[in-house]
């Protein structure tokens, strides 16, 4: 088992066990119920008996069953840094959310406001009245979001948690950051508070005891000050794009680093774009304007229903407000996790056919064999033929399987330390001459010197053609190209039944009739040539001197190959990227290429369970699998959608439906007069639909054109659009909060006569 630091009595807690293994030697087996339990504490364990006698499916949390191997995470900094900058992203709809209601609650406490403050009260009281209602709410709502987030929390984790691996480290809650919350609440009510605060000190006594209410006007100089903060913003954006850019060229040129440039390439896109928000909402008013001209043409309701907006629009900036801040972070956060995993996507290459499985013996050459002689290697490679059949045996007795074999393949001992000086560079010659493939040089990487496309690359490097370059490396030619190096003096040798064990498919016939005929495979096209493969004998240790070697000083600069075979060939691609060619075992004969069992292929018919996959890891020990992308880009954004559907309409909905408190004698003024239903649920829904859609539009643009600036610091394009999501997101959000808003409208509304205090 392994576990997280500080998760095992008497080890200290500086020590870092990520890295160690710990045996537990006890008569009992540990049981599937005790695996759940040291999980819970943050110790990964390892079970015999649960491998050989799996849980039910029904016992296993959901999202781990069939779950893929982990094909390689990204750095904890770089998931840090993600989180850090989305922590303002994500701030901004909850204080403008708790700005609104808390404006909402000065606005409920003017009147009594305007009597304390005709009794000789002084503003400062006042302002202090409404802050300290905020900051209690604030405390009251961080303490209802503990009684609810802790045990949810609970149920999470205890619904992904599994026993691979020490990465999930059970539920423990911190004191300290329970307090942070809890004060955290109350201080995001203090500040929120603020403005409503200042707002209320400076009510009009004697109009707010009368009950008169003030003409609203859109003042000339918040929508200028909301342009210039808007403009600020987009200048902000502007200018961090540009230094990305240019620094990534400079970075290209120079490799010269600047921290400064890192900080403003980083920050400037969050930044920029919450200043861009900030300078819509302060423009709200304005744009509640823009509603009234865009409603005044369809009726009396959509009249009636543009002028409250702006006589009252009090009311309703917090709703705009709300929408534009929580479809801003939906927008984000939709348009990068769809980016990045349908970016991920489209470049993935699978490492293997579906459902097969590889393995290599386990030579534990460096090891046991350092520094021994020649014999001592040969002798290991002959023994190694048991060990892989015991691993095959195991292997085809887990789960049904199409195919299977071990296959021999020739490779150098040097490859597994014999005669290297320095553990990694052979000594050259130690093993006689063998046999090494001749790349093409079509095939090899721009930056070789040897590639045919060197010149080329570094001619647009030097003329600061960057982005030629960098789409010359990345044609679909050169994929793989830097493992030609790596497999040029390993050659396959199996018959026609071992080849379609290796591709996972019947081979083509052109293919079987090469390998029958004398001729050659080939599942790399860099290994090619005018439609043969060239094989020339070099001194041991050549292939690694030519593919990694100093071209300049090299050993093998002047060494001569001692024969040259050409073998008529034929290409047929594979998804195994560790594979060169194969040969049938006669050829190789012929040739006096020698080889050994080096590794088994397995085909099953179906995809693995994890249990299955444990009982291999247990039974055969390291082996290769693939099992595909390991996450549905379109799947999940829908996921997101939805979440930010439910924070948008719920946002609309509180916004809306406060704003409908204080409207409450304005509504029964409407029945007095005789407004029937329909003419009351249509201002509503109007007003409903355009506050939303409004917000979307606005909230969205911007929080895509954030996705795009971050997703390009790097002057890589990896911006991709979620079409039907954000669709739905700008358009089908608001018809559906205008439908509930439509639906909500009572049939009947009793009259409520206007009072002067309430």
């Amino acid at each position: 088992m392994a576990a997280r630091t500080g998760a095992i009595t008497g080890v200290q807690p500086s020590a870092n066990l990520s890295s160690f293994n710990f045996y537990l030697v006890d008569n009992q087996p540990v049981t599937w119920n005790q695996v759940v339990t040291y999980n819970s504490s943050g110790i990964g364990v390892y079970s015999r008996q649960v491998i050989l006698t799996p849980p039910n499916p029904s016992q296993v949390p959901f999202n781990h069953v069939n779950q893929a191997f982990d094909q390689g995470s990204a750095s904890i900094t770089s998931y840090a840094l993600g989180f850090l900058i989305l922590i303002p992203v994500i701030l901004l709809p909850i204080f403008v959310l708790a700005g609104s209601a808390f404006a909402f609650g000065a606005r409920r406490q003017q009147r009594s406001l305007a009597v304390l403050s005709s009794l000789g009260a002084k503003r400062g009281l006042l302002r202090f009245i409404t802050v300290a209602n905020g900051i209690w709410l604030g405390l009251l709502g961080g303490a209802l979001g503990l009684v609810l987030g802790l045990p949810l929390a609970a149920i999470v984790l205890a619904s992904t948690s599994n026993g691979s691996k020490p990465a999930y480290p059970g539920y423990h809650v911190s004191p300290w950051i329970e307090f942070g919350i809890l004060f955290g609440g109350a201080a995001i009510g203090a500040i929120v508070s603020a403005i409503p605060a200042i707002s209320a000190a400076k009510v009009d006594v004697l109009s707010t005891l009368r009950g008169t209410r003030q003409q609203a006007k859109v003042k000339v100089r918040t929508g200028i000050f909301s342009l210039l903060t808007i403009a600020l913003g987009l200048a902000i954006v502007i200018f961090g794009l540009f230094i990305a850019v240019n620094y990534g060229y400079e970075l290209q040129k120079t490799h010269g680093y600047s921290a400064w440039k890192e900080l403003v390439k980083t920050w400037a896109a969050p930044i920029g774009s919450i200043i861009v928000i900030l300078g819509l909402i302060l423009g709200s008013g304005w744009l509640l304007k823009l509603l009234r001209w865009l409603l005044s043409g369809l009726g009396v309701a959509a009249t009636y229903a543009s002028n409250d907006l702006i006589y009252n629009r009090r009311r309703y900036q917090g709703v705009i407000a709300g929408v534009i801040a929580t479809s801003f972070v939906g927008a984000t956060v939709i348009s990068l996790m769809f980016s990045i995993q349908q970016a991920n996507n489209e470049l993935y290459r699978a490492s293997l056919p579906k459902n097969q499985i590889t393995a290599d013996a386990d030579w534990a050459f460096n090891g046991t064999l350092a520094n021994a002689p020649l014999a001592a290697y040969q002798g290991a490679y002959a023994s190694s033929l048991e060990k892989l059949k015991v691993s095959l045996k195991a292997a085809s007795s887990i789960a049904d399987v199409r195919s299977s074999a071990i296959v021999n393949r020739h490779e150098p001992l040097y490859h597994v330390g014999f005669a290297t000086s320095d553990g990694t560079t052979p000594k050259l010659g130690a093993e006689g001459d063998q046999p090494v493939l001749k790349t093409n040089s079509s095939y090899l990487c721009p930056w070789n010197p040897k590639s045919a496309v060197n010149h080329r690359f570094n001619h647009l490097n030097l003329t600061r053609q960057y982005d030629a370059a960098q789409k010359l490396s990345q044609s679909p030619r050169y994929v793989d190209c830097d493992s030609l190096g790596s497999l040029n003096d390993e050659i396959w040798v199996g018959d026609v039944a071992e080849l379609e064990v290796v591709l996972g498919h019947p081979a083509s016939d052109d293919a079987k009739k090469s390998l029958q005929e004398g001729g050659a495979v080939s599942f790399r096209r860099g290994f090619v040539n005018a439609n043969k493969v060239i094989l020339d004998w070099h001194p041991s240790g050549f292939g690694y001197f030519e593919a990694y070697g100093d071209p300049i000083n090299s050993p093998i600069k002047n060494v001569k190959s001692s024969k040259t075979v050409k073998l008529a060939a034929v290409y047929e691609p594979v998804s195994n990227r560790n594979v060169s060619i194969m040969i049938s075992p006669q050829t190789a004969k012929r040739l006096g290429i020698s080889s050994s069992p080096q590794s088994l292929f397995v085909n099953f018919s179906h995809d693995l369970t994890l249990a299955q996959k444990d009982q291999l890891q247990s039974e055969v020990g390291s082996f290769y699998i693939d099992n595909g992308y390991p996450a549905d880009p379109e799947a999940n954004a829908w996921w997101v959608l939805l979440a930010v559907a439910f924070f948008v309409i719920a946002a609309t909905g509180i916004a809306l439906g406060l704003a409908q408190i204080e409207a409450n004698a304005d509504r029964s003024t409407l029945v007095s007069v005789g407004a029937p239903r329909r003419f009351r649920a249509k201002a509503l829904s109007l007003q409903a639909l355009m506050l939303t859609l409004l917000g979307t539009v606005f909230g969205s643009a911007v929080g895509y054109y954030l996705s795009y600036s971050l997703l390009n610091l790097n002057g890589v394009d990896h911006f991709r659009v979620a079409i039907w999501q954000y669709s739905l997101l700008v358009v089908g959000i608001p018809v559906v909060t205008a439908i509930g808003f439509w639906i909500g409208t009572p049939r009947r509304e009793p009259f409520k006569p206007r009072l002067a205090i309430e």
